[in-house]
């Protein structure tokens, strides 16, 4: 499991906001930049965040502006920590390494399966 990298984050923030409307001054890219380690919850989480420091600062507000997400990210933060995405790429490094010491379950490996002719023939032989 790892969470998105800086081009995910703008993209999940673009579908977050697709039907928000946002102020010219809001930089989705410059947003994605500085969520590290959030993951979609999270964005979601700030978006919805934004919205509301929006309707806080005016009810007649029609716009959320890049303060507003400013406001939200006061108040979010990633839920993934620096300590958990290196616990992560530790045991998905441990499950490769198990999955290559182990027996093919459920599928052939090279050399296991000998070709019907050669079997046939075998079988004269004898």
């Amino acid at each position: 499991m790892s969470v998105p990298n800086a081009e995910g984050r703008r993209r999940i923030l673009e579908i977050q906001t697709g039907k928000m409307p946002l102020a010219s001054d809001v930089d989705l890219a410059a947003l994605a930049e500085r969520t590290d380690r959030f993951t979609g919850a999270d964005l979601e989480d700030l978006t919805r965040r934004a919205g509301l420091a929006a309707l806080k600062r005016s009810l007649d507000s029609d716009t959320v502006t890049m303060e507003d997400f400013e406001t939200a990210l006061k108040d979010t933060r990633a839920s993934v920590t620096e300590a958990m995405e290196k616990d992560y790429e530790k045991i998905q490094g441990e499950i490769k390494q198990a999955a290559m010491s182990v027996d093919p379950i459920g599928f052939f490996a090279p050399g296991m399966l000998k070709p019907v002719r050669e079997r046939k023939h075998d079988d004269v032989k004898d």
